[in-house]
């Protein structure tokens, strides 16, 4: 049997802020520190480390940064490794959300214009990126809106 070595990579998301999209707990009663929700501070942070870091578009989106997709993965891309991509609606308030994430790219607040000028840059840029698309149907029965999340995202990469 003959055996090569297998590089395992380890990396970090950026996460939406504990709790959001909770409707049962407060933030008194958050289980993790915020402190991966801010992709600059991850960045920093597996920086130091020496690993690698996974950028969520609908974690990013909820955080109302007035900096566009692009922008921030421009800032962080010598340590992105992988993308999920998704759309969000809604703001999180503690003990009534109203915030949903898994939204067809372009479908939500971050809209097509954001997704298509993202998606130009990875496809444009020398550095090899995985993409996770992250899309739930929205009563979690039609596939069609599933499809339709695929299809777009290929047109945009064409």
């Amino acid at each position: 049997i003959v055996c090569t070595r297998i590089e395992i990579g380890l990396a970090l998301e950026n996460i939406p802020y504990p709790l959001m999209g909770d409707t049962i707990y407060t933030p008194n009663e958050m289980v993790w520190d915020p402190l991966f929700v801010d992709p600059l501070e991850l960045y920093e942070f597996v920086s130091e480390v020496g690993i690698r870091m996974v950028f969520d578009t609908c974690h990013w989106g909820t955080l109302n940064f007035p900096i566009s997709l692009k922008r921030i993965v421009e800032k962080i891309k010598d340590k992105v490794t992988h993308l999920h991509i998704s759309d969000y609606w809604g703001r999180w308030l503690p003990g009534t959300s109203v915030f949903k994430e898994g939204l067809i790219p372009g479908g939500g607040f971050l809209g097509e214009e954001q997704f298509r000028e993202l998606l130009c840059f990875l496809k444009n840029d020398s550095r090899d990126y995985t993409l996770t698309l992250e899309v739930w149907d929205s009563d979690f029965q039609n596939p069609k809106e599933s499809r339709e999340s695929i299809r777009r995202i290929i047109s945009w990469l064409s």
